[in-house]
C-alpha cells in the first residue's frame, strides 16, 4: 500500500504548491486546495508505516497539514502579500498602461482576481481606464492570451472607445 500512497501524496502536494504559487488565491480556489489537502491527508494516514517515510514526503505532509489548517483569515495574508508584490512589480506598467498614471484603487481592481469582480464608480471615475488596465495586466503577466478577453460596454460609443484604446497597447 505504501508504494500506491506515495505518488498519490506528492502528486496532490504538487498541485497545492502549484496553486500556493498561481497567485491570487480565489475563493473557489481556495476551496479546492483545501479539499486537495483533506485527501492528501487521508491517504497519507493509510500508510502503514511512518519509518518508511523520505523526508521530502514529511515535506509534502507539514504543506499539506499547514493548508487544512488555513481558514479565511490565511487565505487574506497570502492574497495581501501577492497583492503587494504585484503592485511593485508592475508600478511602472500602472504609471503608463493609460494616458495618466492609475489610482491605488484603480491598481488593486486590476490585480484581485476573485471569481466575481465589480468596480462600482460614478462617470469620468476611470472605469474604462480601469478595465484597460486589467485586460492588459492579466496579458502583461501571463495570466491570459489577448484572444481570451472579452470587454463588454452598453453603449456603443463606449465599445468603440474601449476597443481603440485596448488595440493601442496591442
Amino acid at each position: 500500500r505504501y508504494n500506491q500512497v506515495v505518488p498519490d501524496v506528492a502528486r496532490l502536494a504538487k498541485k497545492i504548491r502549484e496553486a500556493l504559487e498561481s497567485g491570487y488565491l480565489r475563493e473557489s480556489r481556495f476551496q479546492r486546495l483545501r479539499s486537495l489537502a483533506r485527501e492528501s491527508h487521508t491517504l497519507f494516514r493509510e500508510m502503514p508505516d511512518v519509518e518508511q517515510v523520505a523526508e521530502s514526503q514529511l515535506a509534502d505532509f507539514g504543506l499539506i497539514i499547514e493548508v487544512i489548517g488555513w481558514d479565511e483569515k490565511k487565505r487574506r495574508a497570502h492574497n495581501k502579500r501577492y497583492l503587494s508584490e504585484r503592485l511593485t512589480l508592475f508600478a511602472e506598467f500602472f504609471d503608463t498602461v493609460e494616458s495618466h498614471p492609475m489610482t491605488e484603487s484603480q491598481r488593486q481592481a486590476c490585480i484581485v482576481d476573485e471569481d466575481n469582480n465589480l468596480v462600482l464608480a460614478g462617470a469620468g471615475t476611470g472605469k474604462t481606464s480601469t478595465m484597460i488596465g486589467r485586460a492588459l495586466f492579466l496579458i502583461s503577466s501571463r495570466q491570459c492570451k489577448p484572444e481570451q478577453v472579452l470587454m463588454l460596454a452598453f453603449a456603443k460609443k463606449a465599445a468603440e472607445e474601449m476597443q481603440q484604446r485596448f488595440s493601442t497597447h496591442m
